[in-house]
């Protein structure tokens, strides 16, 4: 509080200067002459007083500070949007709805904001310091999030005083400047989230001024915050998923389209939002059994499968159970939608329909389905992404038709998931990842009991371990697949001096693979394997034969002990140890339950991020590792190497 008294200084409540005008009932609009109407008189047709009580006493601030930041921007942005609807035929449809929504999700937001601990593992000073740039960058974000489709979707178009018409938006004049007399809703066809792309283009128009400099001042809120408004589900990280969740109860709670007087003429059948929202509704509310036997869905890591036509009889009920018409039928019509609106993705033939066989390891079902393919993330929130199938998954070719074989060998057939071994039938089912290297970076805005920021579990339970990012490339290396060559050469001093023997016997050439010199046994999947890896790290460590401190090592010495650089040094035993580089998750979660490695300190989370002093001078990478103690490898009184002075921890709190 203290932050913005300093920053606003401001002496009093100002005006909203909105004059009230008489009161407007909706059964008395017509639909295509609207009239142009100013803030007061729009927040109260929609069920909202003029001083923003309910907010206000949500937020918890001064009134003049609420003022600038708040109720300004709400008054704004409803004369901008003035009695546009929030959808065609779907939630919210009236006049009004998008005004209504926008305010809905809004209260609902704050209101879960209130549970959230921010920033995520910061502790209590950084929270109490933070509360309030957080609480408005999540008001930010609800205020603008469908904003765009006043640019896209929706057209106004004003009626003038001399018959003509002319189109509108929040960019030109503020409409009771304009002189018309009126106004109608126009709907035209769009790209898919084109709103949200232009809903950043009204950020300046609707906060203001002061409000931006003061929000500017916390760059992590502020980034977050854009990026939630953009769409950027990557990026949004916690605020985007507190907007997800208000978005998704409002638009569950509002669904106008049985009232045919309040739609809006020329109102286009959006059939692909309408579907989309409601399979995600089914799947939040548990109608739909994910990875079970006789269930519908079924996922591998960033894709989800589910079966296509239970999925299109289920959608058609679910719409005739609230009295919803133009659903079509006929289930190959559903499967059309989704796939050329870009939710359901085609197979390599460019068809809409996928076959795949699910087996569970413990031989207890084998079943070969038809299903519509969908990304993970589009369907679930970000923050809480549904486990992997714990069994195998197997995707046909397009041309094969016959009956899947126990075993993955046929080329018509890709497996997803590695099937237990043949060869060890006592061996315990292999660990199945849990996410994929993109699911994990969405997985920055969980519950910190669950995961931490770089996807890795928290807690210690046997969980599977997901795949962590080995660099995260900087603006100016995007489009560049992320190497750890960034990192500059530090080299490792011997502990013992072997320059004679450097001298004497030269090598041919450097190893192409700075991991194929270290010795590693043939090994296969058994209780011994993380036993096996441990024991060639610190093997290696000790006699040098695992490259260190240098652009293309997996080992690194820091300050806290030896770096592993995940998930490279485990990708590199798997594959040298002929376990199969893609089982390199199994093995993170089983060298999880020997704890030889040291958990960050205060979220108790196994991935240490540090940043990488790439020489620069403006610019960082950073790279995630497991940290091992120096006394796990090192026998006592033996000399240490010298850590390499270019890594240093991302953030020694946590």
């Amino acid at each position: 509080m203290n932050l913005l008294k300093t920053f606003f200084n401001l002496p009093q409540v100002l005006p909203l200067g909105t004059p009230k005008a008489a009161p407007i009932a909706f059964d008395e609009l017509d639909m295509r002459a609207l009239p142009p109407l100013r803030s007061t008189t729009l927040l109260e047709l929609v069920g909202f007083d003029e001083r923003l009580t309910q907010l206000y006493r949500t937020v918890g601030i001064s009134e003049n500070h609420f003022d600038v930041l708040y109720r300004q921007p709400v008054h704004t942005l409803a004369e901008a949007v003035q009695l546009a609807p929030a959808s065609e035929n779907n939630h919210h449809c009236g006049p009004g709805g998008l005004l209504k929504h926008t305010l809905e999700v809004t209260a609902t937001a704050l209101h879960i904001r209130k549970s959230y601990q921010l920033p995520l593992g910061g502790n209590p000073e950084d929270m109490a310091r933070e509360e309030h740039h957080w609480t408005y960058g999540v008001f930010v974000a609800c205020l603008l999030h469908d904003i765009g489709k006043i640019l896209t979707r929706f057209q106004i178009v004003l009626n003038m005083p001399d018959g003509t018409q002319k189109l509108w938006n929040p960019h030109s004049e503020p409409i009771y400047e304009t002189g018309a007399v009126s106004y109608g809703i126009v709907f035209q066809e769009c790209e898919y989230k084109a709103h949200q792309r232009m809903g950043v283009t009204l950020y300046s128009h609707i906060i203001p001024q002061i409000a931006r400099a003061w929000l500017a001042q916390h760059s992590v809120v502020m980034s977050q915050t854009l990026a939630s408004i953009w769409g950027d589900t990557y990026e949004s990280q916690v605020i985007g998923d507190i907007v997800t969740q208000a978005d998704r109860a409002s638009t569950g709670a509002n669904t106008d389209i049985t009232n045919a007087d309040l739609r809006f003429p020329g109102a286009r059948e959006s059939l692909a939002d309408r579907l989309i929202q409601k399979l995600r509704q089914l799947l939040s509310d548990g109608a739909i059994k994910i990875n079970k036997d006789g269930g519908m869905g079924w996922v591998a890591n960033e894709d989800v499968y589910l079966v296509c036509r239970p999925l299109a009889e289920l959608l058609v009920k679910s719409f005739e159970d609230i009295g919803a018409t133009g659903i079509p039928s006929d289930p190959v019509r559903i499967y059309d939608v989704l796939q050329e609106h870009g939710f359901a993705l085609p197979t390599p033939d460019g068809k809409a329909i996928w076959k795949i066989n699910v087996q569970d390891n413990q031989g207890k079902f084998s079943h070969t389905l038809t299903c519509l393919k969908f990304k993970t993330r589009r369907l679930f929130l970000p923050v809480r992404l549904p486990q992997s199938f714990d069994g195998v998954i197997r995707i046909f070719a397009p041309d094969d038709e016959a009956a899947p074989t126990p075993t993955p060998q046929r080329q018509s057939i890709r497996e997803i998931v590695p099937e237990k071994p043949a060869t060890r039938e006592s061996a315990p089912a292999p660990d199945i990842d849990t996410a994929s290297a993109e699911a994990k970076q969405d997985m920055r805005e969980a519950d910190t009991t669950a995961s931490d920021e770089y996807g890795t579990v928290s807690n210690d339970t046997e969980l599977p371990v997901a795949a962590e990012i080995e660099i995260e490339p900087t603006p100016e290396e995007s489009g560049s697949e992320p190497s750890v060559n960034t990192l500059p050469h530090s080299p490792l001093p011997p502990a013992r001096d072997t320059s004679t023997e450097s001298r004497e016997t030269p090598p041919k050439a450097p190893p192409k693979d700075p991991m194929a010199s270290a010795t590693i046994r043939t090994t296969e999947w058994h209780e011994d394997v993380a036993t096996e890896f441990w024991e060639w790290v610190c093997e290696g460590v000790l006699s040098q034969r695992l490259a260190a401190n240098n652009t293309t090592a997996s080992v690194h010495f820091v300050d806290e002990g030896v770096f592993l650089v995940t998930p490279r040094i485990f990708k590199h035993y798997c594959k040298y140890a002929q376990l199969g580089e893609d089982s390199y998750t199994k093995l993170q979660k089983r060298f999880n339950r020997l704890k030889v490695h040291k958990k960050t300190a205060l979220t108790h989370l196994n991935v240490h991020p540090y940043l990488v002093d790439t020489g620069s001078g403006t610019r960082t990478s950073k790279l995630n590792g497991w940290i091992i103690p120096y006394e796990r490898i090192f026998p006592a009184g033996a000399e240490l190497p010298q850590p390499n002075k270019l890594l240093k921890p991302a953030d020694p709190s946590i």
